[in-house]
């Protein structure tokens, strides 16, 4: 579920194909057709501020629901005012795909309709940023930093690969788990990266 106007739904599966939904009239608003097997797993940019909504490290709480939303809108604004929400999408085709589909634009954001990445569009096609290849094997996870500079994709190929989250470009592979890599996740400063595997460890 991500922030862009009144929010947009993100899905994926088997058939091989995203779908981007305006979530206030379930509008159909981009299919994405890049990947050649199954897609499992998105990630945004702004996974944690929206998962985090008004609550941050000054452990500040909010006195209302009218409260807690306008601090939540506040630091969503904050973290994409330089640079719009993204997506990463990964599959069992072994790559993973860079999209930006909704650019910044001049005046309200209410009409998602309106945001659309016309000038990513190749013949009427929403073509991706970015195309991360490396892994061997199918990708099973993906997730951003939560300050959205990197992002860590997962594999089963055993291998961790770290990317950064604004251009796709790639950084590093770290190895050290002797089975595939089911699961990530971000500490809140951004600093490490915990991995799950099917060899019963944590790294």
């Amino acid at each position: 579920w991500g922030g862009v106007g009144k929010g947009v739904l993100y899905t994926a599966g088997s058939d091989r194909i995203i779908r981007v939904w305006d979530a206030d009239g379930g509008k159909l608003l981009h299919t994405l057709k890049d990947h050649a097997h199954w897609v499992t797993t998105l990630a945004l940019s702004t996974d944690f501020v929206l998962r985090t909504g008004p609550f941050d490290h000054t452990a500040k709480k909010p006195s209302s629901d009218e409260e807690a939303q306008a601090m939540a809108l506040a630091r969503y604004t904050e973290i994409t005012k330089s640079h719009p929400e993204v997506m990463i999408s990964g599959s069992d085709d072994h790559t993973l795909f860079l999209w930006n589909l909704f650019p910044p634009t001049r005046g309200s954001t209410s009409d998602i309709s309106s945001m659309t990445n016309e000038s990513a569009k190749v013949n009427g096609k929403v073509k991706p940023v970015a195309r991360l290849l490396g892994h061997q094997s199918q990708v099973a996870h993906v997730a951003f930093s939560p300050d959205g500079r990197w992002a860590a994709s997962a594999g089963f190929d055993r291998s961790i690969r770290i990317w950064e989250g604004r251009t796709g470009k790639y950084v590093s592979t770290l190895r050290g788990h002797i089975a595939p890599v089911y699961r990530l996740t971000w500490s809140i400063d951004s600093r490490y990266l915990v991995s799950a595997s099917k060899d019963s460890t944590l790294k």
